[in-house]
């Protein structure tokens, strides 16, 4: 019989014995000896359900679970969580005050920038795990051991707590060398951050693998807690309570000094983020695309509803844009993308009554070199985009157009001149000069 009682958060567990809650749930984890959970499985992050709290009951609910994993590592439990992609949303904290969440705000302080390294990626290539604590898992799941998202090998250099408490002996990476699965000491336990494991797998097995990954560090003290009745006044020692306030103080400008430098990690991060504009696809280089046209000076939003959406949609004193954004592995942009653009262009029309501009934001080629690249755009599409006046640029442009307006941030007259740029050349390619 196992004698660790686990808990699990957003992740199902099919035994009598385990415990399984929802994020939100009133169940308390501090009756947990291991807590396992799966930030890409928690029922406030998904579209869904993300207007059903209110912004302050969903900080008071991330709160309340925060302080209790904080409380658990201070007695050495152990905390799982599957490495998943990063995923924030907006909730509404009162009548004119919004709030950013992620999935990732449970995580006690030490770790609470811990997501701005995460990068969303699949693979199945591990390499350098332990032999002696991760042989375990690693045989069980050899072969169906996936990860799916990963994070950046420089966190070791720019995260002071993760250079003084990474467990050296607990370590998995992926052929780039970037950090797929590892553990960190809190107090006195400790969080593993391990690649995904289907909940679809047969639950003896995941419980016996947990079991034995855990208990070398659940029983690595088994030094006797001190009792409340020691606490007593008659029994403290000259020179404690002194102690115990220059403790405080120094934690407090610990404090002080961490929040400064989330900060600055935060401002760094957004800094790093335009690089994507060189080599992403998908939702996160649409993501950084609406990021770069805000720097440029345009009011940027995205439409969804029902079985229409636009990308992107970018106004200002200059006039209104619908922009399609593509990015291609090994191809240029195809004549397809802008069709749908058109059709986008049409719809747009048909609702408001007047006529959009349209353009079309290509990364093609996204894994070369900027410089070995092919043209961004086909033939057909260049011919098309000259009779429709659709505008093309190409992601490299637009990061080019960032770094110089971060050159200089509170140049006004050179974000004008570069939203002219883009009106006065619908038709053709896109350059700022």
């Amino acid at each position: 019989m196992n004698k660790y009682k686990i808990i699990t958060v957003g992740f199902y567990i099919k035994l009598d014995n385990i415990l399984n809650i929802s994020m939100n749930s009133n169940d308390s984890l501090l009756d947990g000896d291991i807590i396992i959970i799966n930030p890409g499985n928690i029922e406030w992050i998904n579209e869904e359900n993300k207007h059903k709290y209110g912004g302050k009951n969903l900080i008071n609910i991330i709160n309340n679970k925060a302080r209790e994993l904080s409380t658990l590592l201070k007695y050495g439990k152990i905390i799982i969580v599957f490495l998943s992609p990063v995923y924030k949303f907006k909730s509404k904290k009162n009548f004119n005050e919004y709030i950013t969440i992620s999935n990732y705000d449970f995580l006690p302080r030490p770790l609470i920038s811990l997501h701005y390294y995460i990068n969303e990626g699949m693979g199945s290539i591990i390499k350098n795990y332990s032999q002696e604590y991760l042989s375990d898992i690693y045989k069980s799941y050899k072969g169906n051991f996936k990860y799916c998202a990963y994070i950046s090998e420089r966190i070791e250099k720019e995260n002071n707590y993760i250079k003084k408490y990474l467990f050296k002996d607990f370590i998995l990476r992926n052929k780039t060398d970037n950090l797929v699965g590892f553990a960190i000491n809190i107090d006195k336990g400790d969080i593993f951050f391990i690649p995904y494991i289907s909940s679809n797998d047969n639950p003896e097995r995941i419980v016996d693998v947990v079991i034995k990954m855990c208990r070398p560090f659940l029983e690595k003290d088994l030094k006797t807690p001190e009792p409340e009745w020691c606490k007593d006044k008659k029994f403290v020692i000259f020179g404690e309570n002194n102690l115990e306030n220059k403790i405080k103080k120094q934690n407090n400008r610990i404090n002080v000094l961490n929040k400064k430098v989330d900060e600055l990690i935060l401002q760094k991060t957004n800094l790093t983020d335009f690089r994507k504009l060189l080599y992403e696809k998908g939702p996160q280089l649409e993501r950084v695309v609406r990021r770069a046209f805000e720097v440029i000076g345009f009011n940027v939003s995205r439409f969804e509803k029902e079985d229409m959406e636009h990308d992107i949609i970018m106004e200002s004193e200059e006039g209104r844009i619908i922009g399609e954004i593509e990015g291609k592995d090994n191809d240029a942009i195809h004549i397809n993308k802008l069709d749908q653009l058109s059709r986008v262009v049409d719809e747009d029309f048909k609702n408001k009554g007047l006529y959009p501009e349209g353009i079309l934001i290509g990364n093609a080629y996204r894994m070369k070199l900027t410089k070995e690249r092919k043209k961004t755009f086909h033939e057909k599409v260049i011919i098309s985009a000259k009779r429709k006046n659709i505008g093309l640029i190409s992601t490299v442009e637009l990061f080019n157009a960032v770094k110089k307006i971060l050159f200089s941030p509170n140049d006004n007259k050179l974000k004008k001149e570069f939203r002219l740029q883009i009106f006065n050349s619908l038709g053709k390619e896109i350059k700022f000069k």
